[in-house]
């Protein structure tokens, strides 16, 4: 029996985009899509990895990972790994974790760079900053008072 048995039609499936090259130097909004607890390759330590999805509307849906060396025989790299980890959890207000779970699905602005040259390019995360609240303009809040200056009769004495 041949795998084509029905006709296979390409047009009914979507492609998600296959663009691994790095994100260009930068800051963007993102989303912590997960954060799983890892061991690392030489089994003495463990790793925090954390994956961050792009929500700026330039790249969206790319996204980023940091390893966070949190379990270390190097006390330099637990110590960066702290430092870096209490940034983040600055960022998306979150002071106490007692579990990564409690990390995903956070908004915030990551600072992101490129290590390495062409091919072997990758990115990384080097700075976290709180989400920008956007602000409405102040133009929008004025026309709720100029109905209440219409709705006034014609023919006031003060008018």
């Amino acid at each position: 029996m041949s795998l084509f048995a029905t006709p296979f039609d390409a047009s009914k499936i979507e492609v998600e985009s296959t663009d691994f090259s790095p994100l260009a130097p930068g800051k963007y909004d993102a989303i912590i899509s997960a954060a799983t607890e890892k061991s690392t390759k030489a089994g003495t330590g463990k790793y925090l990895s954390v994956e961050f999805t792009v929500t700026s509307v330039q790249n969206e849906g790319r996204r980023v990972w940091l390893n966070l060396n949190l379990v270390n025989p190097n006390p330099i790299a637990v110590e960066i790994a702290q430092k870096d980890l209490a940034s983040l959890c600055k960022a998306i207000g979150v002071m106490q974790v007692s579990d990564e779970s409690q990390l995903v699905d956070k908004a915030l602005t990551i600072k992101v760079v490129v290590e390495g040259e062409g091919e072997g390019g990758r990115n990384n995360v080097k700075g976290f900053f709180p989400l920008v609240a956007r602000v409405a303009a102040p133009a929008q809040a004025a026309p709720a008072a100029a109905p209440a200056a219409a709705s006034e009769p014609d023919g006031m004495p003060w008018g």
